[in-house]
């Protein structure tokens, strides 16, 4: 045999296309095959091709449902060859083995037949067969595999493992196997029903099982991380089997994964805490970093940056994630109010890094909150001169840029957003929103229609609305623009004046709508206000329209609904300072006491210089002392009446017998 590692492939075996179970099995003993296979240092791959219905929706893979001969197995890898672009590194090596075959089920049983080619030579090497029983199909599996190696002309690796001793089982962790490969080609649709059963079903038959776990959770990872798939359901899966075959590492870190899908991190922090605690061993040192690392990102999502700091100190002891490390603690450094620092930390990985996207992204927003446009404007432009720009970095700085009235900049940006990402509505419409300010309107209306076919367009309505009102009326955005310089001045009854008519002639201008309700508020005309306000919000939401409906709403003596517009507008900036003093005041007025002076004491801790959010404290406290003083008076005159009352019931005790 040669030194250099055979370079071999392994078509799925063909089967009969109406059973179901013994294509799925096909599909998964191919990859245990494999797997076997590179055990040996075979440079092995799965040659396998999908699909596309007549309806164009639905994408399956190839069943071969007849044992192939030498020449159509030739075809088929001349063809996969070919098919590779000349520039794509991962194109297939010069295939010098190939392996096929068919299974075909007789009851709870498998006939397998296995064939060897020789690629170059085009010419069988052998055939193989054997008979997979329940009594003994793990033997069995292992001497079919050890024959087809010997024809090949490969040294066996160690004994094949079926991870489990039950044929059942066995059946079910191929079914997800199978599903994993159609997961990774994009021949299974996120809609499909109970896709995690037969892992869930593998556990069930063989508690022992451990191979259901692991092979969940690849078909996890495929599923959920890669296609979209549900991760709630995932995790219901995961949890099913771990409570049948116990978790390990991999276990523990998927459903921290999950977690962080589903929007929970501090759960996932949790879970990641518990690897770093060493309750199970880890597959790596470097592994152990990175859970160190996902950590720390997971402890920073949810707020909690004293504990995100602690573990980023153990992931910066792994060379290869400092950097990272280092991003990451610039993050819990900001939240912990340290911003000098966090600028410090940004920089010093882009001196280690210089072409650090996610470094150079936070060194820009920090300039930009701190105000400091000309900073911010530089280290954008620095993220947009790499050659692949994530989506999000481009949006990021096109916003940034228009809102600063850096419009041609703005232009530049969102149209390179669209060319590299014209699926994307969002590119389309901020380039759209530039061309409009640089009175370009012909272009804006061209940009928009672009949009308008793009998925996910729909979620942007309003602003598509305005923007095409805007590129086909350009006298309509200067008129609100002029109005809303008046609307804080004292000319604020002309704003109101310039704003009514407006609204009136467009009642789908929310913006319009949304100053004029401000400036009515600003003349004490609440009830016209409170009109305009709730008009913003019928059908979207807008928290600064709650904001203003919460003060109003207070000023026309209804607190209940004071609040309940508060409460909303909270939910949705819950570490705005202005909104959680605003929730405070609309709890004083509703006499919540003690929540009303909790959310004023956060207020005051993000805006500590605030004279109103002080005074509201002071008042709260003296209400709360006025309070205090009657309700303990009640108190102990309920508490006397009640040890009289017990005194007259008591009864009285027997003489006592005397000596």
């Amino acid at each position: 045999m040669s030194d250099s590692p055979v370079r071999a492939a392994v078509i799925p075996f063909s089967s009969d296309e109406s059973d179901k179970q013994a294509m799925y099995v096909c599909r998964g003993l191919a990859l245990e095959f494999i797997d076997w296979l590179k055990q040996a240092e075979v440079d092995c791959i799965l040659l396998t091709s999908t699909h596309v219905d007549d309806d164009g929706q639905h994408r399956r893979l190839v069943n071969f449902s007849e044992d192939l001969d030498t020449a159509t197995i030739s075809e088929i890898v001349n063809m996969a060859q070919e098919e590779q672009p000349d520039d794509d590194t991962d194109s297939l090596p010069d295939i010098q083995i190939v392996f096929s075959g068919y299974l075909k089920r007789e009851g709870e049983n498998y006939e397998v037949d296995v064939q060897v080619t020789d690629a170059a030579g085009a010419y069988a090497r052998g055939r193989t067969n054997a008979r997979i029983t329940a009594g003994g199909f793990g033997r069995e599996v292992n001497s079919l595999f050890l024959e087809s190696a010997r024809l090949a002309g490969v040294s066996p690796p160690r004994s094949y493992n079926p991870g489990t001793e039950r044929l059942a089982a066995w059946n079910q962790l191929m079914l997800t196997r199978a599903l994993r490969l159609a997961g990774e080609v994009g021949a299974i649709g996120r809609d499909v029903q109970d896709v995690f059963e037969p892992a869930i079903k593998a556990a069930r038959l063989d508690r022992s099982c451990t191979a259901a776990r692991e092979r969940l959770c690849e078909l996890a990872e495929v599923l959920v991380f890669e296609r979209g798939y549900d991760a709630q359901k995932a995790l219901h899966a995961l949890d099913d089997v771990t409570r049948l075959v116990g978790p390990n590492w991999r276990s523990i870190q998927v459903r921290a994964q999950l977690l962080e899908t589903l929007g929970k991190p501090a759960e996932a922090a949790k879970h990641y805490a518990r690897l770093l605690k060493g309750e199970h061993e880890a597959p790596g040192e470097d592994v152990r970093g990175r859970a160190a690392l996902a950590a720390g990102r997971s402890f920073n999502a949810a707020g909690r940056h004293e504990e995100a700091a602690r573990v980023l100190a153990r992931a910066m002891k792994y060379e290869p994630l400092r950097v990272e490390a280092i991003v990451e603690s610039g993050v819990a450094s900001l939240g912990l109010g340290e911003g000098v620092v966090a600028e410090r930390l940004w920089t010093r990985a882009l001196e280690l890094e210089p072409g650090h996207v996610v470094a150079r992204l936070r060194l820009a927003q920090y300039y930009a909150h701190q105000g400091q446009v000309d900073k911010a404007a530089e280290q954008y432009g620095r993220v947009l001169e790499g050659s692949e720009v994530p989506r999000e970095v481009f949006g990021d700085a096109a916003e940034f840029f228009y809102n600063n009235r850096l419009f041609e900049t703005a232009e530049t940006a969102a149209r390179r957003f669209a060319e590299e990402y014209p699926g994307e509505a969002i590119a389309h419409l901020l380039c759209a929103s530039s061309l409009n300010a640089l009175a370009r309107h012909d272009e804006a209306r061209r940009a928009l229609d672009q949009a308008e076919l793009c998925a996910g367009v729909s979620g942007l309505k309003d602003l598509m609305l305005r923007q095409r009102r805007w590129a086909e009326f350009p006298q309509t955005e200067s008129r609100l623009q002029e109005a809303a310089e008046h609307v804080f001045t004292e000319k604020v009854a002309l704003a109101a004046d310039m704003l009514g008519k407006l609204a009136a002639e467009h009642p789908d201008f929310w913006e319009a709508r949304m100053l004029y309700g401000i400036a009515l508020r600003r003349l004490e005309r609440f009830e016209e206000a409170r009109v305009e306000f709730e008009a913003v919000l019928n059908g979207r939401s807008v928290p600064s329209a709650e904001k203003e409906l919460t003060g109003v709403y207070s000023q026309l003596g209804q607190p209940e609904k004071a609040l309940e517009c508060a409460r909303r507008a909270l939910d949705q900036n819950p570490n705005d300072a202005e909104l959680l003093a605003n929730y405070a005041a609309a709890l004083l007025e509703n006499d919540e006491l003690t929540d009303a002076y909790k959310f004023a004491r956060r207020a005051q801790d993000l805006a500590p210089d605030d004279e109103l959010t002080r005074s509201l404290i002071e008042q709260i406290l003296a209400r709360s002392e006025k309070r205090g003083f009657l309700a303990n008076l009640k108190a102990a005159a309920k508490f006397v009446t009640k040890k009289l009352k017990r005194r007259r019931r008591k009864p009285a005790k027997p003489p006592e017998d005397k000596a």
